[in-house]
């Protein structure tokens, strides 16, 4: 019997749990695909996990402050997880087993870690996707308050970080916008935010093929970014691979009919069609 693959673990996932399912789970099997591992890696790094989870003590009443509290200072002090700022596009940062393994990682690696470990100890957590930053909030709790854990657990108000937003996406956005961004990401988001990371840090590295498995991986999470499916045939057309990229192209075309960069798209498959003739 062959090893099981990861990618088809994070496939039955999808259909199984949608939205809601386990973040931890999800991404060990990412990190599991992207190095060419089976799913059995992905079980061996939630059971890392399960034995750093067993060293967090969180009192079964305690409040949310002080849980967060705790958290903090199990992870960021006696544990030493931190941002990776020196080399922060490596895409080991985006790897689970890694991150576990490094003590360091990406923002939105850091926020899975802290979730998986509060949910752990029966503590919720919810994922919040910042504009250009991932953060994490204590699930329920008023007044809100955000948690950074790629600043060692920084805790910010949510006023402060309204007033950031404004700052960072314009003074024209409306208050529903802003309540908008801080929203908190369901599971299934979180990880398509992690692949798109991903593929970002291959095609700087012009690692189109691991790009591209990229994209695949966000195809199982999301069908519905289509314009996944666009690049997806950009990357097969760099790649040379030119029937597959027309494939690809069609694919877009089929399900954006009317898409803005349509007759683009349309004048890349006739030219890839000429090269062929």
């Amino acid at each position: 019997m062959s090893d099981p693959d990861p990618r088809d673990r994070l496939a039955e996932l999808v259909a199984t749990c949608g939205d809601t399912l386990p973040p931890d789970l999800g991404c060990a099997l990412i990190a599991a695909d992207e190095q060419g591992l089976s799913a059995d890696h992905a079980d061996a790094t939630l059971a890392a996990l399960d034995a750093l989870g067993e060293r967090l003590h969180l009192p079964a009443r305690c409040s949310p402050y002080e849980a967060i509290a705790r958290l903090n200072h199990f992870l960021f002090t006696d544990q030493g997880f931190t941002g990776d700022i020196e080399t922060f596009d490596d895409p080991q940062n985006s790897y689970l087993d890694c991150v576990l393994t490094r003590r360091r990682g990406l923002p939105i690696l850091l926020s899975v870690l802290y979730i998986s470990l509060a949910r752990r100890k029966g503590f919720a957590i919810d994922g919040v996707g910042f504009p250009g930053h991932f953060l994490v909030s204590p699930a329920g709790v008023e007044p809100r308050f955000f948690v950074d854990p790629f600043h060692s657990g920084q805790v910010l108000p949510e006023e402060g970080m309204r007033r950031e937003l404004v700052s960072t996406v314009g003074d024209l956005a409306s208050p529903r916008q802003i309540d908008g961004f801080l929203k908190p990401t369901p599971p299934r988001l979180i990880l398509v935010r992690v692949m798109k990371n991903l593929q970002l840090s291959h095609v700087r590295r012009s690692a189109y093929g691991r790009a591209l498995q990229a994209i695949d991986r966000l195809l199982i999470l999301g069908p519905e970014f289509h314009d996944e499916r666009r690049r997806r045939g950009l990357l097969l057309d760099w790649l040379e691979r030119t029937d597959e990229a027309i494939a690809a192209y069609e694919d877009y075309l089929t399900h954006v009919p009317d898409a803005p960069d349509a007759d683009r798209v349309r004048a890349s498959i006739h030219r890839l069609r000429t090269e062929l003739t």
